[in-house]
């Protein structure tokens, strides 16, 4: 059986690259466990291949959103940034809380900066 272009084989069964490079993006940044969430994306794509593809994308976009928060402060331009809003995390500058470990993927207060259409 011949393979559709632009798909990879990943362990038996062929994968769109553009969503093997999103969840190894989310894997990077530990919004999924690299080897037990690899079996569940590849039984997942086989089920619904749509609407894998929108849940990956959708985590992807989470990675480090604190940066495109409204609550995000650099002050002086410093290279990290600080939370003005979460009292749950440690006061490290002023005022302002140190960002949490998963960059804001889970933040209950985050308030996109984003213009949407």
């Amino acid at each position: 059986m011949k393979r559709e272009p632009c798909t990879v084989a990943f362990e038996g069964a062929a994968l769109p690259p553009a969503l093997l490079e999103l969840f190894e993006h989310c894997v990077r940044h530990g919004l999924y466990d690299g080897d037990a969430d690899r079996a569940s994306l590849l039984a997942m794509h086989r089920l619904d291949p749509g609407a894998t593809c929108d849940l990956v994308g959708e985590m992807a976009a989470r990675v480090l959103r604190c940066r495109r928060c409204a609550h995000f402060r650099r002050p002086g331009l410093a290279d990290q940034g600080y939370c003005g809003e979460r009292a749950d995390l440690p006061i490290v500058y002023g005022l302002l809380h140190a960002l949490p470990p998963d960059g804001g993927a889970w933040c209950p207060l985050f308030a996109s900066t984003e213009v949407r259409p």
